[in-house]
């Protein structure tokens, strides 16, 4: 379980909140030390990373600098300990010259994930570009969870989707992003998965034609059982040239019942860019 830590060494963890109408803020909280004590004494493994800088870019613009200074971790796990969501990180990169194309691919195995409350949902999110996801944030790729419906298909509380995200501002201390409607296209809701106990590959991908797609495969099947249609989601707000990745999980709320708890383990984490 990954928390990041700041330019004065302290550890935060990455919360971000959808509301009803689909709009998503995010932010940075301080993790203090009893509750890394806490989660780690009853097993749970904890490391940590450092706080990236994000990207620098306007709505729709090409991207004008970057910043990365970490690599795509191959295992890790998002949890919830104390009422809150621990371990949602993200990694900015840059897509090199000649590359249209960001994928990934990982297994995830879930544990009460699918009983969780206020509509909690994990975001992959490709072709990522953020100032670190305190005013904007712009990608593509897939969700899965029980709160996957709300801007969308009428999707089954168990199933996956693919998604697009944009940036927009209010007039309020945050700026808020828009999820992308997917029930304007086609529709991309994948059969019941993410079983507890059981292991699924997920892979995903997008290019910067906007258009976006996921596979999923019972854990060592070389055949996926699910191919989503690929979805053009194109938005003249989307910022090109990042390949930035997410893995994180969303909720309605900041706090969660004290008594839930819900966990997803990642493994064999892989991410890259192609032509």
């Amino acid at each position: 379980m990954f928390l990041t830590y700041n330019a004065d060494n302290v550890l935060e963890r990455l919360e971000v909140v959808r509301d009803e109408k689909g709009q998503t803020a995010s932010t940075y909280v301080r993790v203090p030390v009893e509750q890394v004590d806490g989660i780690c004494a009853v097993g749970q493994s904890m490391s940590s990373m450092p706080k990236p800088l994000g990207t620098i870019s306007k709505r729709g613009d090409q991207l004008k600098s970057i910043y990365a200074d970490t690599s795509v971790p191959s295992s890790f796990t998002i949890a919830t300990y104390y009422g809150v969501i621990f371990g949602n990180f993200w990694v900015p990169a840059a897509l090199p010259s000649g590359h249209h194309a960001h994928l990934a691919q990982y297994d995830v195995t879930s544990f009460y994930f699918a009983s969780g409350t206020y509509q909690n949902h994990f975001v992959n999110s490709l072709l990522t570009a953020s100032d670190n996801f305190d005013t904007w944030h712009s990608g593509k790729g897939v969700i899965f969870g029980p709160g996957i419906a709300g801007g969308g298909p009428i999707c089954s509380s168990q199933s996956a989707v693919t998604e697009t995200w944009s940036s927009r501002s209010y007039q309020m201390p945050k700026v808020k992003a828009i999820v992308w409607n997917a029930a304007q296209a086609t529709n991309s809701c994948s059969p019941d998965f993410f079983y507890d106990n059981q292991t699924y590959r997920i892979f995903s991908g997008a290019n910067d034609l906007q258009e976006s797609t996921y596979w999923l495969y019972m854990d060592g099947s070389a055949s996926p059982f699910f191919k989503a249609p690929t979805v053009n989601s194109y938005t003249s707000e989307f910022a090109t040239g990042a390949a930035g990745i997410s893995f994180l999980v969303a909720s309605i709320q900041p706090n969660l019942p004290v008594s839930e708890y819900w966990r997803l383990e990642f493994k064999n984490v892989s991410s890259w860019t192609q032509p």
